[in-house]
C-alpha cells in the first residue's frame, strides 16, 4: 500500500468541511511525502493519504459527507419536507374534541342530617370533518409531495458535490506526491550529470 503522510494540527473541536480539506491537500502537495510501498501485488495496492490517521478513498469520501454543513443542510430540508406531507395528510382526519365539568351546589337552608347538596357532572365528546374545502386540502397535499421530491434531489446533489469535492482533493494529494516523486528524480539525474561533468574536467578529457 502506498502512505501518504499530510501532518495536520489536531485541534478540539474543530471539524473541516470537504471544501477546507480540498483546499489544503491542493494548495499544499510538497508537504505530503511517502512513506513506503508495500511488497503485495499491484493488484492489491490501494492508495491512501495520512492525516490524522491512514485514508483511503471510502474514509475520505465518508469524513467529508459526516462533517459537510451543505450535506446537513440537504437532509434537514428533506427531514422538513416530510413534515409537510404528513401535516397535509392530516388535513383530511376529522377534528375530535372532550369536555367535562363538575358543579356541587348547597343550599341555604339546613339539609336533613345525613344529606349533602347537590352534585351534577357532564363530559362530552365531539367531532368534526371539513367536508368541501374546494380543492385545498388536494392541492396542499400535491404541494407538499412536490417539495419533498425537491428536497431530496437537492440532497442527492449536495451528497454528489461533496463526494466529488473529496475525491478531487484525495486525487491532487496522490498527484502532488507523483510530481513531487518526479521533480526529486530530475534532481538526482542532474546531480549526477553534473559529477560526470566535474569528474571529465578534472581528468581534461
Amino acid at each position: 500500500m502506498r502512505i501518504l503522510t499530510y501532518r495536520m494540527p489536531i485541534r478540539p473541536r474543530v471539524f473541516f468541511s470537504a471544501t477546507l480539506m480540498a483546499a489544503a491537500l491542493v494548495t499544499a502537495p510538497n508537504r505530503v511525502a511517502a512513506q513506503g510501498t508495500s511488497t503485495r501485488p499491484a493488484r492489491e495496492l490501494v492508495p491512501a493519504v495520512r492525516i490524522d490517521s491512514v485514508l483511503d478513498l471510502a474514509s475520505v469520501v465518508a469524513r467529508a459527507l459526516a462533517v459537510s454543513p451543505t450535506v446537513a443542510l440537504g437532509a434537514a430540508g428533506v427531514r422538513t419536507a416530510r413534515s409537510e406531507v404528513r401535516v397535509a395528510k392530516g388535513a383530511y382526519l376529522p377534528t375530535l374534541g372532550a369536555s367535562s365539568t363538575a358543579l356541587r351546589s348547597d343550599m341555604t337552608t339546613t339539609p336533613p342530617v345525613g344529606s349533602s347538596g347537590a352534585t351534577s357532572y357532564s363530559a362530552g365528546l365531539s367531532s368534526s370533518l371539513e367536508v368541501f374545502t374546494g380543492g385545498r386540502r388536494g392541492a396542499e397535499l400535491a404541494r407538499s409531495d412536490a417539495d419533498l421530491e425537491a428536497a431530496v434531489a437537492i440532497d442527492a446533489t449536495q451528497r454528489f458535490q461533496t463526494t466529488l469535492t473529496a475525491e478531487r482533493a484525495f486525487y491532487e494529494a496522490l498527484r502532488g506526491q507523483d510530481l513531487l516523486t518526479v521533480a526529486q528524480a530530475r534532481i538526482v539525474r542532474a546531480e549526477r550529470g553534473l559529477r560526470y561533468a566535474q569528474d571529465r574536467g578534472r581528468a581534461g578529457t
